[in-house]
């Protein structure tokens, strides 16, 4: 009788929504066309994006990050996609720079409304205080704000106020939903400005439709990438086992022992790199 030989192959399934969301390939897109066009140095006001294999990219094609325009030559700064404040904003247009403005659209009108109705109501925003985002929209000029991080913090609140409340748009759904249930139950005054963005709802409902599939889920994004972030502690919220790995150098041969494994990225990681950790999973 012939002996068969059965070959035991591993299975990677990729998450339904993955690749750059909107807000970040516009910023991409913008930020090679103006390496394109302009005649004189370009500069990021930070990294362009928060993913280390991407800045290196534009790195090489001659993009510096910049903090500020003090000691740089004059030439063109790209406004990332998490916005900037009003006076960082104005220090560069007095000190001659062009701007390309590649804030995310959905940040760009929060912090439009955030201008319009700190005229009628106290602004709190909801989300990491030491995130770029919070930052910008926390920096409209003349308008002071109230952060909450936790719902612990509402405490600090006035009832005799009218309060708008945005929440940073990467932010985790948990907190972001006690700290509402909280305002709402205790009666204090608040309209609802905004909302988590929808792609970062998409990538996240996404995620755990993947970790309910496979025995354990590789995410793939930058390490100070907030929503990348988010769908990690989504995953360990659920028990599921998962790795944060920046990209293909990440993959290890624990990984290679699932016979059913997902791979999911943040808002910032290319399809080019989660094709090179999906090749390194299967040794391809």
């Amino acid at each position: 009788m012939a002996a068969f030989c059965y070959t035991w192959v591993m299975q990677v399934i990729l998450s339904d929504f993955i690749g750059y969301c909107g807000g970040v390939a516009r910023a991409i897109n913008l930020a090679n066309s103006t390496l394109s066009s302009s005649k004189g140095p370009v500069y990021s006001l930070g990294a362009l994006i928060h993913n280390p294999d991407v800045c290196s990219l534009f790195s090489k094609k001659g993009l510096k990050i910049i903090s500020s325009p003090i000691g740089q030559e004059v030439g063109t700064v790209v406004i990332r996609a998490h916005g900037v404040g009003d006076e960082i904003r104005q220090s560069f247009i007095d000190a001659g720079f062009a701007i390309c403005d590649a804030t995310c659209p959905i940040v760009k009108r929060n912090i439009e409304m955030i201008r319009t109705l700190s005229s009628t109501h106290k602004i709190i925003l909801v989300g990491d205080k030491d995130h770029d985002e919070m930052k910008a929209m926390s920096q409209v000029r003349n308008v002071p704000v109230i952060i909450l991080e936790k719902a612990e913090d509402v405490s600090r609140l006035s009832y005799t106020e009218h309060y708008a409340v945005f929440v940073q748009t990467t932010f985790e759904i948990e907190p972001y939903q006690n700290i509402c249930d909280v305002l709402v139950k205790k009666g204090y005054s608040v309209f609802f400005a905004n909302a988590i963005c929808p792609s970062s709802l998409k990538r996240r409902k996404a995620v755990l439709k993947l970790g309910r599939l496979c025995d354990a889920v590789i995410v793939v994004g930058g390490r100070n990438s907030a929503n990348t972030n988010a769908l990690v502690n989504l995953l360990q919220c659920q028990k599921k086992k998962v790795w944060h790995i920046e990209n293909e150098g990440g993959v290890t041969e624990e990984m290679r022992s699932y016979e059913k494994i997902g791979l999911a990225a943040g808002a910032s990681t290319s399809r080019a790199v989660i094709d090179k950790v999906y090749h390194a999973l299967l040794g391809t």
